[in-house]
Order: structure tokens, then C-alpha cells, then sequence
């Protein structure tokens, strides 16, 4: 890599966007860096915290109440233990990939110097998009639209017979249970 200075409106980061900002604004990360630890423990606590108390609340945390308590379902347990934090650790290595590399693409000659100005360009609106509120209120409307359509949907389905073990049909497609049409394609 080339020794020479960067512009720094080059090296934008992909995850300094306003959740981030947010976050740092009511301090769950430092003003300096991205706190990813803090904040892959938080997110796992307060992601995984109110079903562990609901399940003790409503007795449904051991066996011998009800027939699925929560400490068997392991994969809600590694969805809120292990992926979550997981993907805001993965932040850390976006950050440091995109910070790096896109400056690279200048420094090492992939770009030519007659094309540095539409490279910036792109950089930075690329940096706009991902400081906008659009793509935010996009997926904000995708996922309010999911999850009415996918209630809408499962009431309007015929009933399943019980003894094809799927419990919510439309949710066992998207993947979102951890039971139902795993069960049945294991042929439990």
C-alpha cells in the first residue's frame, strides 16, 4: 500500500450511519470508536432478557409444566446469544475492510488518476445514501408489511391436520420457527 495521505471523504465507514449516531448520542458507544462489545452484549441481553422473564413470569422456563419450555429451544438461544452478537462484531470488520480498502482502490491504481473524481463521487454518495432516513423508512415499511401479511396469510390458509407437525405454516416457510417443517422433514 502506498505510503501517501488519504482523503478522508475517501475512507468513509459503511457502518457510521445514524443507528450508530444514535446510539453514541445516548451513550452506548464511546464517542471514539464503535463499542462493539457494549453493544453486542446489550443487544444479546435485551433481545434474549425479556423471554428468559416471560417464560419464569408465565412458568413456561422448565420442563415438567409445559410440554416445550424454553430452556429446549436451543435455537432461540443461539439466534439471541451467538448470532446477534455476532453480527454487530461483524460491524468491526466492516468498518475496518471498507475504511481500508476503499482508499486503496486510489493509492494502488485500480482507479486511474483520470477517473479519481467520479470515484470520489460514488464514495461519496454512497456515504449520503447511508446517512439518509429513506433506507431506514424502507425497511421499516418491509418488515410492518411482513409481518401483517404473514398473520393475513396463516388465517387464510386451510388448517393443517395436527399430525403434519407444522404449527404455523407460513412461518415455517420463511424460516422463522425453529420447530414445525424441521421436525416433519426430519421425520420426528
Amino acid at each position: 500500500m502506498s505510503a501517501e495521505a488519504v482523503d478522508p471523504s475517501v475512507a468513509p465507514s459503511l457502518v457510521d450511519d445514524v443507528a450508530l449516531r444514535l446510539q453514541r448520542q445516548v451513550g452506548l458507544v464511546p464517542a471514539r470508536g464503535l463499542g462493539v462489545v457494549r453493544r453486542a452484549v446489550f443487544f444479546a441481553l435485551l433481545t434474549w432478557l425479556p423471554l428468559v422473564a416471560w417464560a419464569l413470569y408465565t412458568g413456561r422456563i422448565l420442563p415438567g409444566g409445559v410440554d416445550e419450555p424454553l430452556v429446549m429451544h436451543f435455537g432461540v438461544h443461539v439466534r439471541f446469544l451467538l448470532a446477534v452478537p455476532a453480527l454487530i462484531l461483524g460491524e468491526a470488520m466492516a468498518h475496518r475492510v471498507s475504511t481500508t480498502l476503499i482508499p486503496y482502490f486510489l493509492t494502488s491504481g485500480v482507479v486511474p488518476p483520470a477517473q479519481r473524481g467520479a470515484f470520489v463521487r460514488v464514495v461519496g454518495s454512497v456515504a449520503r445514501l447511508r446517512d439518509r432516513t429513506l433506507p431506514w423508512l424502507l425497511i421499516a415499511v418491509v418488515v410492518l408489511a411482513w409481518t401483517i401479511l404473514q398473520g393475513e396469510l396463516f388465517y387464510r390458509l386451510p388448517k393443517l391436520p395436527v399430525w403434519i407437525g407444522v404449527a404455523n405454516p407460513v412461518a415455517d416457510i420463511a424460516g422463522v420457527t425453529t420447530g414445525g417443517s424441521s421436525r416433519w422433514l426430519a421425520g420426528r
